[in-house]
């Protein structure tokens, strides 16, 4: 799949500037750190054992945990950076010019459970990537028109759409904002008409009937 191409100007602008470089250089930095940590928690556990007993041991023991805390905070920072970058790349891969393409306020990465959620109000269409095949996303990535939804409704941080597919008949997706994301499904079910306007042309039709091969596309069957 090619995702969509934003144009030239942003693309370097986003290759050579400052933050990108410091988002970039950021993961080795804090494995260095972490590698540095771990060698430090190493020699204080050491400097504890060889210190019971003797006045010392107090501070041994002490930088022994704060060294140990900083190694565990150091790793789970390291592991869900990796984790949002896998993730990042299965939802840039899904879109699509005129077919799938959300604003930002309009989609949701939960890097925890590595999965991906999203609406684009131009077209109707629901968007849901996963990194791991799951049991209602074998594919690891589906799109459904958003009429699909027969209703709807949020419990704690799981987001459950009753589908009119009798495959799939639920979806329950836990997100970190199921609440506001019900609203904007509340927000598509009365725009339907504005839908088929985006949907009515040749990208969106190839598009679509691409995905249906594929079988990356729910549909109704009732």
């Amino acid at each position: 799949m090619k995702a969509h191409i934003v144009n030239k100007q942003n693309n370097v602008a986003a290759n050579y500037g400052l933050s990108n470089f410091i988002r970039r250089a950021t993961p080795f930095f804090v494995l260095f750190t972490l590698l540095m940590a771990c060698g430090a928690t190493w020699k204080f556990f050491f400097d504890t054992i060889s210190s019971f007993g003797y006045s010392d041991f107090k501070s041994s023991l002490f930088n022994l945990i704060i060294s140990l805390l900083i190694s565990v905070l150091l790793a789970i920072y390291l592991l869900n950076g990796i984790k949002g970058k896998r993730i990042r790349k299965i939802s840039g891969g899904m879109r699509f010019s005129e077919f799938f393409n959300p604003k930002p306020d309009d989609e949701q990465t939960m890097p925890g459970n590595l999965e991906y959620v999203g609406l684009d109000f131009t077209t109707g269409m629901v968007g849901i990537g996963s990194v791991y095949q799951r049991g209602y996303n074998a594919r690891k990535v589906l799109y459904f028109p958003c009429e699909l939804i027969e209703h709807y409704h949020y419990e704690g941080n799981n987001l459950v759409l009753a589908l009119r597919n009798r495959e799939i008949p639920e979806l329950r997706i836990q997100m970190l904002q199921a609440r506001a994301f019900e609203r904007k499904i509340e927000q598509a079910s009365h725009m339907i008409g504005i839908f088929e306007q985006g949907r009515n042309c040749r990208a969106f039709k190839d598009r679509y009937q691409a995905m249906q091969k594929v079988d990356a596309l729910i549909e109704p069957d009732y």
